[in-house]
């Protein structure tokens, strides 16, 4: 896999454009420090701080903006970034998040809220990033990456998980039986953030309906 050096810190990035390209992105807290109250996201087998690990495409060459990474970002991006949305369902009750549902199952935070998240994604975390190499694909660069560094607030339900050796070593070490998605295998936090996440969703579909009634 060829990357970039090393962890840099999400803030000092200046040059969007250089990373306007095929790429996955491993984003981890920079100090690790715990951001539930009673839930240990900051914690993996490898206690290495990674919280997230997606992919991204360049979609145009002028508009580094247009890339996923940078939606990550953007305070008005949060309905189109799991990662936003699942730090949004992690913080909710600590920094009084007031989740809410824009569209069909979009779901957003408010306006303070999400200027408090940009905030703490640049000052707070860092970012590697991986290009796929030899015709790799970024789903497979993507699926590795999750192998290699366990990030904790991964929750995709996609049928992902390759029952190779590895996964099956990683299930025997955790004492489960192979689950069906690949992030609930290497996610041991699958369930605890899926758990959160519903009732984050939940509660902007309540607060939702109430302002409709008044």
């Amino acid at each position: 896999m060829k990357h970039f050096k090393n962890f840099d810190s999400i803030s000092e990035i200046n040059d969007f454009s250089k990373v306007n390209i095929d790429l996955c992105y491993v984003i981890k807290l920079d100090p690790i420090v715990k951001i539930h109250p009673e839930i240990d996201f900051h914690k993996n087998f490898k206690n290495n701080g990674v919280i997230y690990v997606g992919k991204g495409s360049k979609k145009d060459e002028k508009k580094p903006s247009t890339h996923r990474f940078y939606g990550h970002l953007r305070d008005k991006k949060t309905r189109y970034s799991s990662l936003r949305r699942n730090l949004s369902a992690v913080f909710m009750e600590e920094k009084s998040f007031i989740p809410e549902l824009k569209g069909k199952r979009r779901y957003d935070i408010d306006e303070e809220g999400n200027k408090e998240l940009t905030r703490f994604i640049k000052e707070d975390c860092k970012v590697k990033f991986y290009k796929p190499e030899n015709k790799e694909g970024l789903d497979k660069l993507e699926t590795r990456l999750i192998k290699k560094y366990q990030p904790t607030l991964n929750r995709q339900k996609v049928e992902k998980v390759c029952n190779d050796k590895e996964d099956k070593m990683f299930a025997e070490k955790r004492n489960i039986e192979m689950p069906k998605f690949r992030d609930q295998l290497w996610n041991i936090y699958f369930d605890k953030i899926n758990d959160l996440y519903d009732n984050f969703t939940k509660k902007a579909s309540k607060l939702k309906k109430t302002s409709k009634k008044t």
